[in-house]
């Protein structure tokens, strides 16, 4: 959005109101986008933008200069590498970061004039799926990946899991591996949708179950928020990107900067899908 976006400010009295208008922090100077989520057993990467002011160029790799690191609790720092000279995406390349449940990392972006830092602790625990059943629901459509929408069969699912006893965690549950993150209200023991998406054609999906740190679940809720004021949610990535004009979310981690740097760990089960005989 190109429009000039004010916050409102509202003081209300015993006897009078009186309305201020304040130019939002954002649009005076762009801020550093910083996001990353990691995992284990998953590629450790960086992305680094800056939010949108149309008083300034829109620059495809507005920080030339950023340097990237990365360390867990041995402070053995870990430089990530720009995928290309004009990217803005830093990523481990030689897998010298190893990610581990219960472990905290610290992410650290040095640019020309700041320092941005962010910390997350990988959930040492994870909800578990015991069972699961899909069954064909005849009912098809598409769900977004990458910017794209890609064909989708909408099936009757089942599952029964188990949840850590560690409060504050986030869930989701996928049948796409890169499918964008939206929390699931997990409670008890059972999860039932009769449109869940999964891979249109599919006999059998990877269903993953993912516990998120508390940190990535704060900023999917304020996600969920801003996309049910009219902000639509594409993936986190996206999400970021296209509000850089408009409402940034009421939750980040991000020292000198704005996004989120958090974690999570998956659990995956196998699960045929097949047609309800009964």
């Amino acid at each position: 959005m190109k429009q000039l976006i004010y916050l409102l400010l509202l003081i209300l009295g015993s006897s009078c109101a009186n309305v201020e208008v304040l130019e939002a922090p954002w649009n005076t100077e762009p801020i550093p986008v910083v996001y990353s989520v990691i995992s284990p057993n998953q590629s450790v990467e960086v992305f680094l933008k800056q939010t949108y002011n149309n008083d300034y160029p829109n620059l495809k790799s507005p920080y030339p200069e950023a340097k990237v690191y990365m360390c867990g609790a041995d402070s053995n720092w870990v430089e990530l590498n720009r995928l290309n000279y004009d990217s803005c995406v830093f990523a481990d390349v030689l897998n010298k970061q190893l990610i581990e449940s219960g472990k905290t990392y610290t992410l650290k972006v040095v640019l020309a004039n700041k320092i941005i830092r962010a910390q997350t602790t990988v959930p040492e625990v994870k909800a578990v799926i015991n069972e699961a059943v899909c069954f064909i629901n005849n009912q098809s459509g598409y769900v977004l990946m990458n910017g794209a929408y890609i064909p989708a069969s909408f099936n009757y699912l089942s599952v029964h899991y188990t949840l850590p006893e560690v409060k504050n965690l986030g869930y989701t549950l996928s049948a796409f591996e890169n499918q964008p993150i939206e929390l699931n209200d997990l409670s008890g023991s059972n999860y039932v949708s009769t449109e869940f998406p999964c891979p249109e054609g599919a006999d059998t999906i990877q269903l993953r179950l993912n516990t998120l740190d508390p940190y990535l679940k704060k900023y999917q809720l304020s996600l969920a928020i801003s996309s049910s004021m009219g902000q639509p949610q594409v993936s986190i990535v996206d999400a970021v990107m296209n509000t850089f004009g408009g409402v940034l979310p009421q939750f980040n981690n991000i020292v000198n900067g704005v996004g989120i740097f958090g974690s999570w760990v998956s659990d995956v089960k196998k699960v045929a899908v097949t047609n309800k005989t009964n």
